[in-house]
């Protein structure tokens, strides 16, 4: 019963060592972080795009990035649709 029990505890202990060198890339990744960050993965580097592509009298808007946690098949035309019954207001509740 007493080597069980060190195996346990060399298990535990690997597994604690994982758990602190995983914080600690985490604290490097975090510190990568400069003045422009992804607004996908938040870390500098990545280059994304908007591209504007017209047809006949419609227009088409879609994003490009490089980077690692884009989502291709993000929606944005329901936004888009959305903003357009928004009005500005001020804080008064007059227009501009």
């Amino acid at each position: 019963m007493r080597n069980l029990r060190g195996a346990e505890d060399a298990k535990i202990n690997a597994y604690w060592k994982r758990r602190e060198k995983a914080a600690e890339q985490e604290q490097d990744e975090l510190q990568q972080i400069g003045e422009n960050p992804c607004g996908f993965c938040g870390l500098d580097g990545c280059l994304t795009s908007l591209l504007e592509k017209k047809a006949g009298n419609s227009i088409k808007f879609t994003i490009t990035s490089n980077c690692p946690y884009y989502y291709e098949r993000m929606q944005y035309k329901h936004w888009l649709l959305l903003t357009s019954f928004i009005q500005p207001r001020r804080v008064d509740g007059s227009n501009f």
